[in-house]
Order: structure tokens, then sequence, then C-alpha cells
């Protein structure tokens, strides 16, 4: 899908981080050309949790920057490497970006011209599909304890109606919707934002950040998924398949909820009306 609109297209008005452990490096090649390819991009930071160089050379040319952390900081820690650049050299735009996307550059520039000309906009996902082209549900609801615990123990047969709520079943993702919980694959930040709602909570190791930033996103403007683009996101549920990685879930899930509130989470209440609102209006239309 293309969406061209009607500015012209913005030069170097983007950062883009990417944080690496062990990735392909011919994947990354290919998604570090993508985005060279794009006007809008300034420069792009790869962020190396790995324990090898062999990202370097890939990453030490043109307008990519390499840089290699001395242990794995995890995913939000990483990304605030690059974050920080951003803020202090005022870069408009910043986008989190997961290795294994894959998007046309005209997909990126369209993302930042609508940025642009939506100043009350301070995070956009575009749509996001599989690589066979069917769709991620990747716009969800603030979660509860009893939402989270139930994807892990509950078979799906038995909570259809809890996933539907929780997981915007009723979305087509064919329409703007302003959500509160985005997807970490893409998000691009008005780098504005950051400097009220601070950047990602480095408590978390990995999963759950992008749902606590995206939430205080959502207090500066709004977080939307924008639909008129999409991209490929070769999406792995690790924490489904490692003990080790379901561990760093229920850790992250933890301080997520000791920070936000377990039962007793007014926002949470207010944001998730406020989005079932959107949907219910429209079906009413």
């Amino acid at each position: 899908m293309t969406y061209l609109g009607s500015c012209s297209i913005i030069r170097n008005v983007l950062n883009v981080s990417i944080v690496a452990y062990r990735d392909d490096p011919q994947a990354l090649k290919q998604l570090r050309d993508t985005l060279e390819a794009a006007s809008s991009l300034r420069c792009l930071y790869l962020v190396d949790n790995g324990n090898d160089d062999r990202l370097k050379d890939l990453f030490s040319t043109g307008r990519a920057q390499y840089i290699r952390t001395s242990r794995n900081l995890g995913f939000g820690k990483a990304h605030n490497i690059a974050l920080k650049m951003s803020v202090d050299q005022q870069a408009p735009f910043h986008l989190v970006l997961n290795p294994d996307v894959s998007f046309e550059p005209e997909v990126l520039d369209a993302c930042v011209r609508e940025m642009v000309g939506r100043t009350n906009v301070a995070l956009l996902m575009p749509k996001v599909l599989y690589p066979d082209g069917s769709l991620q549900r990747l716009g969800k609801l603030l979660p509860n304890p009893l939402i989270l615990a139930s994807r892990r123990l509950v078979p799906a047969s038995l909570r259809k109606a809890w996933d539907k709520r929780y997981e915007l079943q009723q979305y087509d993702y064919n329409e703007e919707l302003a959500i509160p919980t985005l997807s970490g694959c893409f998000m691009l930040i008005r780098t504005e934002s950051l400097t009220f709602t601070g950047l990602f909570d480095e408590n978390y190791f990995m999963y759950m950040e992008d749902f606590d930033l995206c939430r205080r996103l959502s207090r500066w403007g709004q977080t939307i998924c924008w639909p008129k683009v999409s991209i490929y996101h070769a999406f792995a549920r690790g924490s489904i398949k490692g003990f080790r990685l379901l561990k760093a879930h229920i850790r992250s899930a933890v301080h997520y909820f000791n920070k936000w509130g377990w039962l007793w989470d007014p926002e949470r209440r207010e944001l998730n009306r406020k989005t079932l609102n959107q949907l219910n209006n429209r079906g009413s239309e």
C-alpha cells in the first residue's frame, strides 16, 4: 500500500534507532539500505547489544552510526542511548524500529509527512502485517493483570470475550484510531514529547516497555494507528517459546503493575473507555 499525500517530502528530520542482538547481518543491511533511501532520514543509529563487531562495518558509513554496548542492555535502555541523542539534537522525529521489520522507503516518508501535519500526535504506528500479508493486531487496550494472566493460563476458547475486547477485534485497521497501547516494532515519536514524558523506563529489560512509554505519550498527545500505509513484521512471540524470556515477561509485568496499579488504575479505565467509545460510535454511524 502506498500513500503519497499532498505535502512535499520532508528532508533530514528523522533519526532512527535499531537495537540488534545477534541479528542476521544481511537482513540488517537490507533494512539499512531502505532507511537510507528515505528522504526524511537524518541519522540511523544501530545499537548493538551483541558480543561481536560483525555489524560495525555495515553501520559506519553514510548516515548510519554504529554504537556497541558493553553488555546486553535490553530493549528500552539500548534505545534510550539514541533517543537521548535525538532529544539533545532537537531532531523533530525519532523512529524506534525493530530489526525484523521491512517496508518501502516511501512508506517511512509518508508517515513523517503525516506527523509534520499533525502537531497533536505524539506517536504513530502504521498498519502492521505478517510476511504473508495477514494482519497483526498490535493495537490493544491497556492491560489489567487478569487479562495478561489469562493469556498464559486460560485456553483461548474460554477467553474469547476478553480477547475480543482487549485486542480491539472489532477494529478493521482501515481507518485511523487513537489507541493507548501500540507496538514497539515501529514507534514514530515526536521528539518534543519525550522532553515532557521521559524516555523508556529502564527498569524493564524486555517486554512492556513499549506499553509504558506509549501510555505516557498519550498524556502529551494522541498515539495513533495510521493504516494508510503498511509495514511487514516477522513477529515471533519469544516469551512463549523459552522459559528465560517468559521469566523476563513476568518480571516486566510485575514492574508495570507496581508502577501503574494492579486493580485500581483510573487512568487505564479512562483511556480504554475513550478507545472503545471511538469504535462504538463508528459502529452506530
